[in-house]
């Protein structure tokens, strides 16, 4: 990467477009309006961070925990119904963070890179499939044919390495992807073996990692540690290495790190002015002609509310009372499948403990489901080996809810890292948006920066429980077929802290959503909101690969609005 100076923006100078948030929600902005010549200031509450300062320490840095706020200083409070009533928590109570890697570049810094598309039933599951009780299902006002070249964005300009899928719910294609698949786990071809013998569909997954080397960027070098880690050699695709490092040498792209927005102030019409902390806590502002805020979905919520007036008393976009309502996170759970590896085929046996490359497998096949006689949405199951031996090595440490030590423990130790083998699946499934999970400002509770926090009630519909423990099911069927000598599931109320959509979603109608189709708010001329809180339907995948799409999509739209102007 080429070396960059953090300088002070110019007071009195208006650009062309401010971005809140460097993420995969504001990059693909950033590095497109800069590349077309326009002036553009991005605003990062953490600090920059680059290759160099990323390590594979498994406890301190595992899941970006390392480059999140203190909890203490800055925190969530929660609402879950317990008996039939509400019972607010606080981030310190439930040790739960809804803070996802605040460094240039976000969380993608620290994302697995599992790159699924949205089928094209995604975008319409109100048209195609049954009404939930209790859910606030409504159609995109925008189709899959309209996505799908900025998709195809996405996988030439973060790098997409895998092949398409060619199972009969797979979703179409313009183009291949740029790169081949990363180099695989030798037990991936006892898996598709076993897959065949009990006729299930088994795809390649493709990832947001390089498997070979570019000008500015390093292909991957299999260390074994990826998903929840930064990545030292730049091939893993996010937002900071794959375009806002490029967006930077444009000369059109100012970054400013350590820089906590707290307002936007508007007039009647429009926003004229952000408001910020810098590094040493002094109040900035920053004037534009656009803005974008991108600062992840409940955090782009709590700044829209904070930044009421006169003029929006209840905050921006919140006419009709729509900023924040139908948050939704990521639903389903994770099974885990132990093996002996003295069952494995004997080809298969020496190779069972390989570490690096990637198992890179998942099914589809219960994308859809015949209920009775009711077709209904289902879901993704990712496979792979986990690698973060640390936190399996404290899975040892209980049996059956037990603390065991000693010989006991040594006896643990050595049967799971050298007799077993275990494959986790992880089951990404819609979480239905309903009226009781959104996120509002308490009321009582404020950050180090003397701003009200987010609070977040968490709610999910009855059907979403009965279609888990559905694919469950399949689940045990095809763990099943491996022969294990155990199968574990793993299920919770809370959801996924890293997966967070909703609460800004798009739309036609402004008393139904507070975003136009092109993400901008509807009762403002010059705000957008570009993170994963504009879509009114998850999918039943990762929501990383469609946010990024979704931004390229945006920056279109915002370079013929400017050339225009």
């Amino acid at each position: 990467m080429q070396q960059v100076t953090i300088q002070e923006h110019k007071k009195n100078s208006t650009v062309d477009v401010c971005i809140i948030g460097s993420g995969a929600g504001g990059a693909p902005i950033a590095y497109k309006l800069a590349q077309a010549g326009f002036s553009v200031v991005v605003l990062e509450k953490g600090p920059w961070v680059t290759e160099k300062d990323f390590f594979k320490e498994e406890v301190g840095v595992f899941g970006g925990h390392k480059y999140v706020p203190d909890i203490k200083d800055e925190y969530h409070t929660f609402e879950l119904r317990q008996k039939g009533h509400w019972k607010k928590y606080s981030s310190g109570d439930l040790n739960l963070t809804f803070w996802n890697g605040n460094v240039v570049g976000g969380s993608s810094n620290f994302m697995s890179g599992y790159f699924h598309r949205l089928k094209p039933k995604d975008f319409a599951l109100n048209t195609h499939y049954p009404q939930i009780m209790g859910a606030n299902i409504v159609d995109w006002p925008i189709t899959y044919q309209e996505l799908e070249p900025f998709y195809t964005e996405v996988d030439q300009e973060v790098g997409v390495s895998g092949v398409i899928p060619t199972h009969r719910f797979a979703e179409f294609h313009s183009q291949p992807f740029p790169f081949p698949p990363t180099i695989e786990h030798p037990l991936t071809h006892w898996f598709d073996t076993t897959f065949n013998s009990i006729n299930v569909d088994l795809a390649k997954t493709p990832r947001a990692i390089l498997s070979k080397a570019t000008p500015n960027r390093k292909a991957c070098e299999y260390s074994g540690f990826c998903g929840g880690y930064g990545c030292h050699t730049g091939a893993k695709g996010s937002a900071r290495a794959a375009l806002l490092d490029k967006a930077v040498v444009t000369g059109h792209c100012q970054i400013i790190p350590n820089s906590q927005v707290f307002n936007i102030e508007t007039n009647d019409k429009s926003a004229v002015k952000i408001h910020y902390f810098s590094n040493f806590n002094r109040k900035k502002t920053i004037e534009a002609r656009i803005y974008v805020v991108a600062c992840q979905a409940i955090e782009s919520v709590r700044l829209l509310l904070n930044s009421k007036n006169r003029f929006f008393p209840k905050g921006l976009g919140n006419d009709y009372d729509q900023v924040g309502k139908n948050i939704i996170f990521s639903a389903g759970g994770s099974a885990k499948c132990t093996v002996l590896k003295k069952d494995l085929p004997l080809l298969y046996q020496s190779k069972a403990h390989v570490t690096g490359p990637f198992f890179n497998r998942n099914t589809q096949e219960y994308y859809e489901i015949k209920d009775d006689v009711l077709l209904i949405k289902g879901g993704t199951i990712d496979f792979f080996i986990y690698e973060n031996n640390v936190g399996q090595l404290i899975n040892q440490t209980k049996v059956d809810k037990e603390l065991v030590w000693g010989n006991e423990l040594t006896h643990n130790i050595n049967d799971f890292f050298k007799e077993k083998v275990t494959i986790t699946a992880e089951l990404f499934l819609d979480w239905s948006p309903n009226d009781d999970c959104f996120v509002s400002l308490d009321k009582n509770k404020r950050d180090r920066w003397g701003m009200p926090v987010a609070n977040v009630r968490i709610n999910s519909v009855d059907h979403d429980e009965y279609l888990a423990q559905l694919i469950n099911k399949k689940i045990q069927s095809i763990f099943n077929a491996f022969k294990p000598v155990k199968i574990e599931f793993s299920h919770s109320v809370l959801p996924p802290t890293n997966l967070q959509q909703g609460g800004c979603r798009f739309g036609l109608d402004p008393k139904t959503s507070v975003l136009d189709k092109n993400c901008k708010i509807h009762s403002l001329n010059n705000v957008y909101v570009t993170d994963g809180s504009f879509m009114p339907t998850g999918g039943s995948v990762p929501p990383t690969y469609t946010i990024y799409a979704n931004s390229f999509r945006v920056a279109k739209h915002l370079i013929s609005l400017l050339l225009v102007k």
